[in-house]
């Protein structure tokens, strides 16, 4: 009989395996005889990657894959179905088709995905996990950590990537009631979730800016020693160039998530009060809907601002060095608690001057005056005043431009620099990640 394809064996990896026997399906690829053959020297070795979501994997994290493959390892991709997914043609990539309820609690389909990372571990016989986002951490991290617990060969590296602490850990809320009790009811559960899964040695934990880990020491959710800092999560220094700007009009750019939390309901309101002054700013809004979220722009919205002069909707922007070496002034007014956003390193590194808002992930990356302007206020008006004082000082914002150039090429955020950290931390034996010192 032939011996099954990799995405044939995969078929059912979700499947209950029979307790009384070990699941016999694996992924069978060119590192399987590598092992047999070298035994514990020299052999390709696996990394699961577990996400909520694929495009977000593939814009921020498909590099670490791209590096793994260079090195002669394999990767194990493990998200809900998306189209997307039918561009991964490398045979040493597999793709794992996992349920994930993004925006609510689900028992059913959370304690599927818990199972289903027990059942991959001990299907796939992955070398290292590396889980991204709330659920995967929480729900994967327990069936990973319990797992571990249970029989001391599946006791691998456990990597959990927090690219900022998100609503869960938002102490801002507003609401009030039963609603607020309710959340407060949610935010335990995760924190007790979250320190089971963090109190094994084998995971360590990424974080995008030192409050963040800060935080996690200072509440004993993991040792100073098992945290790490990243400078985000890398970009292309040679893709993103720093250009001078010289637009007739000054461009002002938003492009994120169009979601509240976002700001990006203060970019518009600022845009139309500026719009109302001077026509001599040009406003670029670019970036992605998310149906279903209360916080996010309907669809009737965002048509309501395609309508008026001065705002130019851009939809999402896949390829984004053009966008960005066209744009003056990169704007970030978020209300969450960011990571180090992406949007604003790759602003930087192309040369432009930033203004966000006064959350830490934002002030990793934007020195007030130095490099942009760190907002003391989320208002409109206050984004609009901004907006204007460096609209009226093209020379403020050049120097701008290129100090936050400097600041990103001489601190790490770079693809290279974080993909070093993260395979230290896969492959403890070959290289030791260092946690950034306070």
């Amino acid at each position: 009989m032939a011996e099954p394809s990799g995405r044939e064996a995969l078929q059912n990896v979700l499947a209950p395996a029979p307790p009384e026997t070990e699941p016999q399906a694996r992924v069978h690829h060119a590192s399987d005889d590598a092992r047999e053959m070298d035994g514990e020297t020299g052999c390709a070795k696996r990394v699961l990657f577990v996400c909520n979501e694929f495009p977000y994997f593939l814009r921020h994290r498909f590099h670490i894959v791209e590096r793994l493959l260079f090195e002669g390892h394999e990767a194990l991709i493990a998200t809900p179905p998306h189209p997307l997914t039918a561009s991964l043609t490398d045979p040493r990539i597999t793709f794992i088709p996992i349920p994930v309820e993004r925006h609510r609690l689900s028992l059913k389909t959370d304690f599927g995905l818990m199972s289903g990372v027990i059942r991959m571990m001990r299907k796939l016989k992955p070398d290292a996990i590396h889980l991204l986002t709330i659920k995967p951490v929480l729900f994967g991290g327990l069936g990973a950590t319990w797992l571990g617990r249970a029989a001391a060969k599946y006791r691998i590296p456990v990597v959990v990537t927090f690219a900022g602490l998100g609503r869960v850990f938002d102490e801002e809320g507003g609401r009030r009631g039963f609603r607020r009790y309710l959340r407060m009811v949610r935010r335990q559960c995760v924190v007790w979730g979250l320190r089971h899964v963090l109190s094994s040695e084998n995971v360590s934990l990424t974080f995008e800016n030192p409050a963040d880990r800060r935080y996690f020491v200072r509440y004993r959710f993991a040792p100073a020693g098992r945290c790490i800092v990243l400078s985000g999560a890398g970009i292309d220094l040679n893709q993103f160039r720093f250009t001078r700007h010289q637009n007739v009009k000054t461009t002002v750019t938003f492009a994120s998530r169009l979601i509240k939390p976002k700001g990006v309901d203060l970019f518009v309101d600022a845009a139309r009060i500026i719009n109302g002054r001077r026509n001599d700013i040009r406003f670029l809004l670019a970036g992605w809907t998310e149906p279903g979220r209360p916080d996010g722009l309907s669809e009737d919205e965002l048509n309501q601002i395609r309508k008026e002069p001065g705002i130019e909707v851009l939809g999402e922007v896949s390829n984004m060095p053009p966008l960005l070496a066209d744009t003056d002034i990169v704007v970030l007014p978020s209300r969450y608690r960011e990571g180090i956003p992406r949007v604003l390193i790759e602003g930087a590194a192309s040369g432009c001057a930033l203004i966000a808002s006064n959350r830490s992930g934002c002030r990793a990356i934007v020195r007030d005056k130095e490099t942009g302007i760190i907002l003391k206020r989320l208002h409109a008006e206050d984004l609009a005043v901004a907006i204007e004082r460096l609209a009226d000082a093209p020379d403020r914002r050049m120097r701008m431009g290129a100090a936050g150039r400097r600041h990103v090429e001489d601190n790490g955020f770079s693809l290279t620099s974080v993909q070093d950290i993260f395979l230290a931390a896969y492959f403890p034996d070959e290289g030791q990640a260092t946690a950034t010192a306070e």
